[in-house]
């Protein structure tokens, strides 16, 4: 390296990259500061980012920290369970089943639903549905089963909807019978139990 006499010196302004070139300012000192480190403060870490190489020519110190966004919101749910009282139908349409309705507002996710439910019924067939704001999950009957009158029976059963709009949905268990009279069981020792929970 040549040095002119006398020599020329500036302040130092060496710019960091990915590949070595020759500058024209003057000479550097002993105690020159280096700028290798920016104030810039790091980035907050976003679920699903896309990483990237970025393109700010300073190093990061080594004890530098990222912010992290809140832990996503813990799902919503709806629990319903009755122990006295058993519910009957005589309905050969759905209807409501008594006490099987969950009102909550969602994200911009799907739900679970489900029932733990025992009964009996005088006649043959029972039909049970979920109705989500007015619209029926299974079609235009459901879930139907077919047995032997006045035999105790285990109807529970599970599903899962699309995923719905942010906002409060109201969630309901439907029912009916072929003909007589369907009840189910609400007692200490046979709940039954209506749910439905966010999936997130």
């Amino acid at each position: 390296m040549n040095i002119n006499n006398p020599t020329t010196f500036s302040a130092p302004d060496l710019t960091y990259s990915t590949s070595n070139s020759s500058g024209t300012s003057g000479a550097l000192r002993a105690d020159d500061t280096l700028a290798i480190f920016s104030t810039q403060v790091p980035t907050t870490i976003a679920y699903s980012a896309t990483a990237a190489t970025g393109d700010n020519a300073f190093g990061s110190r080594e004890d530098h920290v990222h912010g992290m966004f809140a832990s996503a919101a813990a799902p919503v749910f709806g629990r319903v369970a009755r122990s006295a009282g058993n519910i009957t139908t005589t309905s050969t349409t759905l209807v409501d089943l008594t006490g099987a309705t969950i009102t909550f507002t969602t994200g911009a996710v799907p739900i679970a639903y489900g029932a733990m439910q025992t009964g009996e019924s005088t006649g043959t067939i029972l039909s049970f549905n979920i109705d989500i704001d007015g619209a029926l999950e299974d079609g235009t009957v459901g879930v139907t089963d077919t047995f032997t009158a006045n035999m105790s029976m285990l109807w529970s059963f599970s599903g899962q909807s699309v995923a719905l709009s942010a906002a409060e949905h109201t969630v309901k268990e439907k029912w009916m019978v072929n003909s007589g009279t369907g009840t189910i069981y609400a007692s200490s020792s046979r709940k039954h139990i209506f749910w439905a929970h966010e999936i997130r």
